[in-house]
C-alpha cells in the first residue's frame, strides 16, 4: 500500500460541474460551490491530513440510497462530545497463561478502605468452564498479608439441618482483612450445635478480600500452584482512598492514519510528591500490538503516542490503549492500571466542495432541499455523507430542524453525492426562514469510521418558505415527534 499525499485545492467560489450526481463525467448544471479546504474548523471537526489508496475487502453494494430525517428542533443542536475523562485509583496485575508456580508481589500503598480480588485468566465463553476454571485458579493460590497471614482460606462450614443455609463457624477478620464472616477458622475441638454435621474442607479460597481499617498498606504477595499458572491469574487492587491517582483522556473518539492521536496521562498525588513511571500497551481484539512511546511532559503529566504502532495495514476498528504507572510515594511502592480508548480508521476519502442548496418544486410547492456534495476519493467503499440543516435562533442558539444521508458504493475519483431533505420537514418548523447547513460528515461502512467532519458546514444557507412546503409523510417517528412537540418553537 501507499500513501497518496495530496492537499486540498486553495481557493474560493469557483464552479462546480455536477449537480446532484454521482459521477462528475455526468455534469450537466454549473453553480458555484464552497470549497471544503476554506472551512472553519471547530471543536470536534475531523479532517483527513492524507488519503490512502486502500480497496475495501468487503462485498459493497453500489446502488445510492438517500434519506431524510426529521430532528427534534425544540433542543439544541447537540455539540460533538469530547473523551470523558477516566480516573483510576486501581490496579490490575497479571499471571499469564501458561505460566510456571510463582510468586508476585502486590504493592498496596492505602489498604484502608480497599478490596483485592482475585480470578482466573478464562477467555471462554461458556459459564459452566469458566466456573470450573476458576474454581481451579482459587483452589491453587494463596494471598497473604505484609505480615505473612493467609488472608483468601475459606472458613470450615457447619450444616445445621434444621436451617435453610450453611452457617460460617465463627466471625471477624484477620488483621484488618474481612471477606465476610468466614475468615476465622472453626475449632476443631469444639463440639458441634445440636443437629449439626461436620463441616466439609473448602474446595477453593477465597476470591474477594475487603481490607479495614486496621488493614496495613505495604507488599502482600500472590502464590500460585502449577494449575493456577497454566490457567493465568487476574489480580484486582481497589484503593479509593489512596491519594495516588491516574488519570486518562484520550485526544479523540475517532482518530485517522496519518493524523494526531494520542492519551493525555497525569498522575496525581497529596502535594508531597512521588517517583513514577508511565508505560503503555496498545491492544486491540484482545490481543497485544505492541509498547507505545511516552512522553514526560513534567509535573506528573504525560502523553501517550497512540498512533505509533499503526499503519496502512492495520486493522480498522476499536483499539485500547492500556497505562500502566508505577513507583513510590512516601517510601510506599504503588502501581495504577488504567485504560482508554478510540476508533481508528484509515481515511480513504474527504470533502473537496459542496454547492449551493438549490429548493426542488412540484406543483408549485417545495418538496425537497438538495446540496450536492463533491468527495475526492482514493479507495473501494461503500460512502455515507451526512448532513443537518438548522435554524439559529435570536440568541444565537442552533436547532436542528431536518437530517439527511446518502450512501452508494464508489470507487478512486472525485464523486459527487447529493444530500437531499425533505423541505416537509423544514416547513414544519412553520418559519420562513435561513436555515444552514450543519454537520457534514464522511463516514466508512465498511470501516465504521468517520473520515471526514466539519460540524460547523461550510457557511452554506438556504431560504425556505414553510407556506409553500409540500407535506411531508407522516412516518411512525414524525408522528411521535410531533406528538411530543418537536417542532413547537
Amino acid at each position: 500500500m501507499t500513501q497518496m499525499n495530496k492537499s486540498l485545492l486553495p481557493g474560493a467560489l469557483v464552479l462546480l460541474a455536477a449537480l446532484g450526481c454521482t459521477d462528475d463525467d455526468d455534469a450537466t448544471t454549473s453553480v458555484e460551490r464552497v470549497l471544503a479546504a476554506d472551512a472553519t474548523t471547530v471543536a470536534g471537526d475531523l479532517v483527513p491530513t492524507d488519503l490512502f489508496e486502500r480497496d475495501t475487502t468487503q462485498d459493497i453494494d453500489e446502488a445510492q440510497a438517500q434519506a431524510s430525517m426529521p430532528a427534534a428542533a425544540t433542543m439544541p443542536l447537540q455539540e460533538w462530545e469530547t473523551p470523558e475523562l477516566r480516573e483510576y485509583t486501581r490496579t490490575n496485575l497479571f499471571v499469564p497463561a501458561g505460566s510456571e508456580a510463582g510468586r508476585m508481589v502486590i504493592p498496596v500503598d492505602t489498604a484502608n478502605g480497599g478490596n483485592i480480588m482475585v480470578t482466573g485468566l478464562i477467555k471462554s465463553t461458556d459459564p459452566d468452564e469458566r466456573e470450573a476454571l476458576n474454581q481451579a485458579v482459587l483452589a491453587d493460590i494463596r494471598l497473604l498479608s505484609p505480615t505473612g497471614e493467609v488472608l483468601n482460606e475459606r472458613a470450615p462450614r457447619v450444616i445445621d439441618e434444621g436451617a435453610d443455609t450453611e452457617t460460617p463457624v465463627g466471625e471477624g477478620a484477620v488483621d484488618g482483612a474481612s471477606a465476610g464472616p468466614v475468615m476465622v477458622p472453626a475449632d476443631p475441638e469444639s463440639p458441634m450445635a445440636a443437629g449439626a454435621q461436620p463441616a466439609a474442607p473448602p474446595e477453593y479460597g477465597m476470591p474477594f478480600i475487603q481490607l479495614g481499617e486496621d488493614a496495613p498498606s505495604g507488599d502482600y504477595v500472590l502464590e500460585w500452584g502449577a494449575r493456577a499458572g497454566e490457567i493465568g491469574v487476574v489480580v484486582t487492587l481497589k484503593m479509593p482512598n489512596s491519594p495516588i491517582e491516574l488519570d486518562l483522556r484520550a485526544s479523540a473518539h475517532q482518530v485517522l492514519l496519518g493524523g494526531e492521536g494520542y492519551v493525555d496521562v497525569t498522575l496525581e498525588d497529596d502535594g508531597t510528591g512521588f517517583d513514577g513511571e508511565v508505560t503503555a500497551t496498545l491492544h486491540h481484539m484482545a490481543e497485544e500490538i505492541g509498547e507505545l512511546p511516552v512522553t514526560a511532559l513534567g509535573d506528573g503529566q504525560y502523553r501517550v503516542n497512540a498512533l505509533q504502532a499503526l499503519d496502512v495495514d492495520s486493522a480498522p476498528g476499536v483499539y485500547n490503549i492500556y497505562v500502566r504507572a508505577t513507583g513510590t510515594h512516601e517510601g510506599q511502592k504503588f502501581d495504577r492500571y488504567g485504560w482508554t480508548g478510540f476508533h481508528f480508521a484509515i481515511p480513504t476519502a474527504r470533502f473537496v466542495a459542496a454547492a449551493e442548496p438549490t429548493l426542488v418544486e412540484a406543483n408549485g410547492l417545495v418538496t425537497d432541499v438538495d446540496v450536492p456534495v463533491e468527495l475526492e476519493i482514493t479507495g473501494r467503499d461503500r460512502y455515507e455523507v451526512n448532513g443537518t440543516l438548522v435554524w439559529v435562533d435570536e440568541d444565537g442558539v442552533a436547532h436542528p430542524v431536518a437530517r439527511a444521508q446518502t450512501a452508494a458504493g464508489l470507487d478512486e475519483g472525485n464523486h459527487t453525492l447529493t444530500l437531499r431533505f425533505d423541505a416537509g420537514h423544514v416547513g414544519l418548523l412553520n418559519k420562513d426562514a435561513d436555515f444552514e447547513l450543519r454537520d457534514l460528515t464522511i463516514y466508512s461502512q465498511t470501516q465504521s469510521g468517520t473520515f471526514h467532519r466539519l460540524a460547523g458546514g461550510l457557511g452554506l444557507e438556504v431560504y425556505v418558505p414553510a407556506s409553500r412546503t409540500a407535506e411531508p409523510e407522516m412516518t411512525p417517528a414524525l408522528e411521535l415527534l410531533i406528538h411530543e412537540g418537536g417542532y413547537a418553537l
